[in-house]
């Protein structure tokens, strides 16, 4: 658990209620291509102000700091300091990989000058320097997962309690929510998906609740925040 909240002692009006918060680890979150020894997260995209489709070519090193995005075709075939082209991502990740002249994503059916329809210094129609449909870097869509490959946790910094649903707390109702969320690197809870609900509107409350927090995002291996994919626990409880 990377952090709990207790709630303030509520007033005699109000159900006496225990809520607890907290970051926990359930399913693994599976790429899109085959992954390597430990699960990925992420994306990357390139946006080349074209229409053509992404090249089908190689892919370059995964690196955790990447000092030459790839191209298709090469801007300055004599630059000062030579550099091999990377995507941003853990160094060990293994992905399908084809033998190609130039750089491109390696399922992709066509041959063009395009890197994908993106944002970002990566391989295809995500944003950051990864591969794919995801944010950040990695690939598999996604942002990365948090504490996996090096990267780090989020945190809140701003966690204003959970109220209690007048419809379990009338039922003297308890349960646990399960909501994964994705931290963005301004510290916002996005993409918030219901995992598990014991119903009777404590989903709703406790998304409710994580849309006003604030988290301090997490880090990756190079030392820069990086937005993650977590899942929160959120436990209600009447005493």
């Amino acid at each position: 658990i990377a952090f709990s909240i207790i709630t303030r002692q509520p007033s005699s009006t109000q159900a006496k209620t225990k809520t607890d918060v907290g970051m926990i680890d359930i399913s693994p979150y599976m790429p899109k291509l085959p992954p390597g020894a430990k699960p990925a997260g992420g994306g990357g995209g390139a946006n080349d102000h074209t229409t053509a489709p992404v090249n089908r070519g190689k892919l370059p090193k995964f690196q955790w700091t990447q000092f030459t995005p790839p191209q298709v075709k090469i801007q300055n075939p004599n630059p000062k300091l030579p550099m091999d082209p990377s995507l941003l991502g853990p160094p060990d990740l293994k992905v399908s990989n084809i033998n190609a002249p130039t750089f491109g994503d390696p399922l992709a059916n066509g041959v063009s000058e395009s890197l994908g329809h993106g944002n970002g210094t990566g391989i295809g129609s995500g944003s950051g320097g990864g591969l794919g449909p995801g944010e950040g870097g990695g690939t598999g869509g996604g942002a990365f997962r948090a504490g996996v490959n090096g990267v780090g946790m989020p945190s809140c910094i701003y966690c204003p309690d959970p109220q209690y649903s007048d419809e379990a707390r009338k039922a003297k109702y308890q349960g646990v929510v399960v909501l994964m969320v994705v931290i963005t690197l301004d510290g916002r809870a996005t993409n918030i998906q219901v995992v598990k609900s014991p119903g009777l509107g404590l989903d709703e409350k406790a998304i409710e609740a994580v849309r006003q927090w604030k988290f301090r995002p997490a880090v990756g291996p190079s030392g820069k925040s990086v937005p993650t994919q977590v899942p929160i626990e959120v436990t209600f409880r009447l005493f």
